[in-house]
């Protein structure tokens, strides 16, 4: 009986399943396991790994999955060929926490359909923050003993790339700057906001948001010459849920309409968020408040998310059909050893003019 090249310990992290699962891979990548050689039958896997033949048979089945044998009645399991397999690769795709993240969620799904067609299989793993609100890496860091040909990561946050330059699997990242990065720059659109503001005689912008790390919008409609403010909101319980945030958002104008009335509104509402502006536009219509009449209202917004309104929203837009198809080729591309120009694959916005900021600007002219 072939002895194995790795044992089964009992004191890891691993499960029986994956540490068996991983020693038969490696094994096949070594060599040890030739192609066209037939695995150890199962009875044999028991008695050389000392484990039930529920694990082994699951391991196995994890080796099929991956393309590395082919189960063969009255055979056994043979190791295929690198041509002869059903999957090139694996890819690793990691998002931290969202539910509705209509852009990323569009992304990912075109992503993994190209991923398949072009023989790679897709794995899935999220990086979430404990109940301490501190991002919990365990799953993250189990799932990359695996082998993957590429790791993909959906926003540069919480410092999941550090745990991936501690691996030598090579990886991509959307967002962020660097060698390894895509560019995702949501608000690309704000200086031609900006230059609309101006046109239309506006001065005064008020931008609410649920998050820090919004000042680079204040910067930049400033740098264009705008007098801007922040409005923190002080509403919303779950920030990854789209209901909650436009909730929060409807709570916090109701609450700030009713306590000091209309006077305190700007020449044009930005919001980064497409879901905080469904709630503001709900509130200003209980309110009274004609859009654009009384204030005009801009928000950045994913192509099919809406928001529905009555008028045509002004916004800062991107299309996650056509983003996703972009960066999924950028992948495909790093992953067939070429060099791809990720400045081509950047996700950007586009300023885009509708009836709640029309071109003859809203409350034009108005001095704060």
């Amino acid at each position: 009986m072939t002895r194995l090249p790795f044992t089964v310990d009992c004191n890891s992290r691993l499960s029986f399943t994956e540490q068996i699962a991983d020693g038969l891979r490696r094994a096949i990548e070594a060599g040890f396991f030739k192609v066209g050689d037939v695995l150890p039958t199962l009875d044999e896997l028991v008695e050389l790994t000392g484990v039930s033949s529920i694990v082994v048979r699951g391991a196995v089945r994890r080796l099929v999955k991956d393309g590395l044998v082919n189960p063969r009645p009255g055979i056994g399991s043979v190791v295929l060929g690198r041509h002869d397999r059903l999957w090139q690769g694996r890819v690793l795709i990691v998002t931290t926490e969202f539910k509705d993240n209509n852009l990323f969620a569009t992304m990912i799904g075109i992503l993994r359909e190209d991923l398949i067609r072009a023989g790679y299989q897709p794995w899935q793993v999220s990086v979430v923050q404990d109940e301490s609100g501190r991002p919990d890496f365990g799953q993250l860091d189990l799932v990359l003993r695996e082998t993957f040909s590429l790791v993909v990561l959906f926003g540069a946050r919480w410092g999941v790339e550090d745990r991936l330059r501690k691996t030598d699997i090579p990886y991509v990242v959307l967002g962020g700057s660097g060698p390894n990065h895509v560019g995702l720059d949501l608000h690309a659109g704000l200086p031609d906001f900006a230059a609309h503001c101006r046109s239309a005689g506006v001065r005064s912008v008020l931008c609410p948001v649920f998050i820090d790390g919004c000042e680079f919008i204040a910067r930049t409609l400033s740098q264009g010459g705008l007098d801007v403010a922040l409005w923190r909101l002080p509403y919303a319980t779950d920030l990854t849920r789209g209901d909650k945030v436009q909730f929060g958002a409807y709570e916090a104008f109701r609450d700030r309409l009713a306590q000091n009335g209309r006077d305190w509104l700007p020449d044009v509402l930005y919001f980064a968020d497409d879901y905080a502006v469904v709630g503001a536009l709900l509130a200003l219509d209980e309110a009274g408040i004609r859009v654009p009449e009384d204030v005009g209202v801009v928000a950045w917004r994913a192509v099919g998310n809406g928001p529905c309104y009555r008028k045509a929203l002004t916004r800062l837009e991107t299309d996650p059909d056509e983003a996703g198809r972009r960066f999924a080729g950028y992948v495909l591309k790093r992953l067939d050893k070429r060099n791809p120009d990720a400045d081509r694959a950047a996700v950007c916005s586009e300023y885009v003019e509708g009836e709640t900021f029309p071109a003859s600007g809203g409350r034009k002219g108005k001095n704060r």
